[in-house]
């Protein structure tokens, strides 16, 4: 009876052994793969994190394409202003240009100025035109500049057409030496800088009037160069140039004369530095750039290959 009880306990204490060692055996098992989850966890986390970056950085790029898209399509858009004129008038727009320019060429006449007396006939080719929608309202107008005269008969001159009529007529007359910016504002520069602004050509600004169809002075811009003062001071003696307005130091204050004043009070007005010399023109010109527009000299050869349209 002994044995079986002796028997019995040991039995039961190598199943206590077996049972222990299993214990011991599973511990660091959970232990493996809780931390396996945790791993599971963070790099299923940074995935996430990963994927919302990426998303974040497609949405910024998308964003950027659609501003992009869009200043795209208003510049094809502005591009495809000029071509939405009705086939017909726009053929009838050219002929009426050609017919203008060859009566310059062959007759000595300009439309809306007169007969210009011209140095010799050979100078004529000096003379040029182009063809561009400047003020911008879709409809491309015609530009002349005549030069190969006397300086008092220099023109530069928009010409548009008008369509009802069939007749050509002039938006601005002015000195040739014209400057054209995206908005349709036009810088005219003046015959002579005789005054003060030296390295600075003083200029009229003109904006574009779509009721009239025409362009209306917005004002008029002069200055003052500081390097023209101080190599002829004997001669601005009483006129010195305002260091202290030239803030910027850059050697240019400037004098900005109203349209409705004109050039009454001709270096008068206090001379004003860069910066309300500049928004003043960006209040005209609404921040825009100057374009480049094509020119070409006045010969028959090319009156008939731009305009044969």
């Amino acid at each position: 009876m002994m044995k079986r009880r002796i028997s019995a306990i040991l039995i039961m204490i190598i199943c206590l052994s077996f049972a222990a060692c299993d214990t011991q055996k599973s511990q660091p098992d959970v232990q493996m793969d809780l931390a396996d989850e945790i791993d599971e966890e963070k790099e299923t986390g940074e995935a996430e994190k990963t994927d919302q970056v990426d998303e974040t950085g497609k949405e910024k790029e998308n964003e950027k394409l659609e501003v992009t898209e869009e200043a795209n399509q208003d510049s094809e858009n502005e591009a495809d202003k000029a071509n939405n004129e009705d086939p017909s008038l726009n053929k009838a727009r050219y002929a009426a240009y050609k017919e203008l320019l060859l009566d310059l060429y062959k007759n000595n006449h300009l439309a809306e100025w007169g007969d210009i007396d011209f140095i010799d006939s050979e100078s004529m080719s000096d003379n040029q035109f182009a063809i561009a929608d400047v003020d911008k309202d879709g409809k491309e107008e015609l530009i002349v500049y005549v030069t190969s005269t006397i300086v008092a008969g220099h023109a530069g001159i928009i010409y548009d057409f008008n369509e009802e009529t069939g007749k050509v007529y002039a938006q601005l007359k002015e000195y040739p030496l014209l400057s054209f910016y995206e908005n349709g504002a036009v810088e005219a520069g003046w015959s002579h800088n005789q005054g003060k602004a030296g390295d600075f050509w003083p200029y009229t600004l003109y904006v574009y009037d779509k009721e009239s169809d025409s362009y209306k002075e917005a004002g008029y811009v002069d200055a003052y160069d500081r390097a023209l003062y101080e190599q002829n001071k004997d001669v601005f003696k009483d006129d010195p140039f305002p260091y202290d307005v030239d803030k910027d130091g850059n050697g240019f204050v400037y004098y900005l004369y109203s349209a409705e004043n004109k050039l009454a009070d001709y270096q008068t007005i206090p001379p004003v530095d860069d910066d309300a010399y500049l928004s003043w023109l960006q209040n005209y010109t609404n921040g825009s750039k100057k374009i480049d527009i094509t020119f070409y000299n006045l010969t028959e050869e090319n009156i008939n290959s731009i305009l044969d349209k």
